[in-house]
């Protein structure tokens, strides 16, 4: 199965609209009573409006995101039966994310946004290594910033299934965002999964040594044909991907965001 990224990048218009759209579905929480694609926009919307009269306001910078794909180049993560790579996956789903964070007004900075790792000039057994080091440092210069770094599981067995979220125990609003995307996920996604979210330890690199809000999502298993399947499926990426997005904008700016994003 090939998977272009060019193709996800280069969206018109009106594939931004319907990505907006599909926001609205996923996002409740953002929306006032009765309320439309309009008021997403007011609800997200980092510009602080005045009254007729009153003394103008600062605008304030809108909180940056990170997205990372997991893996990539000649390192391909973890492989469905029918082939498709993990990598692939990750970066489809990283990209579509951006697309509608950037359309709520949240700017974006991504590791990767093309089939490459980040281990230029390493030695063959130092990129790996290399690899995670240069993603770290994308977070270290964007301190402040939501980390939120995308992969697929696998077992020896096939059986198990579903989404799982990693927070860094570093900071405690890693948790937050955490269990705002397991919510999200099963609310309208995957109501069946009972899977918490787990405090990562040494093995998740980045996320043990990341400051700040930091979460790892494994998507799903590629072990499992069912849900290789679905993540297979664009349109399954895209809802997955709009998981993330409500999740992110609930924890931006939802009840308490701003003790969240700048403590």
């Amino acid at each position: 199965m090939s998977i272009s990224n060019s193709s996800i990048r280069l969206r018109t218009l009106t594939t931004v609209m319907s990505l907006v759209t599909l926001m609205s579905f996923f996002i409740p929480a953002v929306f006032r009573a009765g309320g439309g694609i309009g008021d997403v926009v007011t609800a997200v919307s980092v510009v602080q409006k005045t009254d007729a009269g009153s003394a103008a306001q600062t605008e304030p910078i809108p909180p940056l995101v990170i997205l990372d794909a997991g893996h990539g180049g000649e390192d391909g993560g973890a492989v469905s039966a029918d082939g498709v790579s993990e990598k692939t996956l990750n970066l489809s789903i990283v990209l579509t994310l951006g697309d509608m964070l950037e359309a709520a007004g949240v700017p974006v900075v991504y590791t990767r946004t093309e089939d490459n790792g980040l281990y230029d000039g390493a030695s063959p057994g130092h990129r790996k290594m290399t690899d995670l080091k240069n993603r770290l440092a994308v977070r270290q210069k964007y301190p402040e910033a939501v980390f939120l770094s995308v992969h697929m599981n696998t077992f020896s067995a096939a059986q198990y299934h579903g989404m799982q979220v990693f927070y860094s125990k570093n900071d405690e609003r890693s948790k937050l965002l955490a269990d705002l995307i397991r919510e999200t996920n099963r609310t309208y996604l995957q109501p069946d999964n009972e899977r918490v979210c787990k405090a990562a330890d040494s093995s998740i690199y980045l996320l043990d040594r990341s400051g700040g809000c930091a979460v790892l999502t494994e998507c799903g298993f590629l072990s499992n044909p069912e849900e290789a399947a679905s993540l297979s499926d664009p349109a399954y990426r895209e809802k997955v991907a709009g998981v993330l997005c409500a999740s992110v904008l609930q924890y931006l700016y939802g009840n308490e965001s701003i003790e969240r994003t700048t403590q």
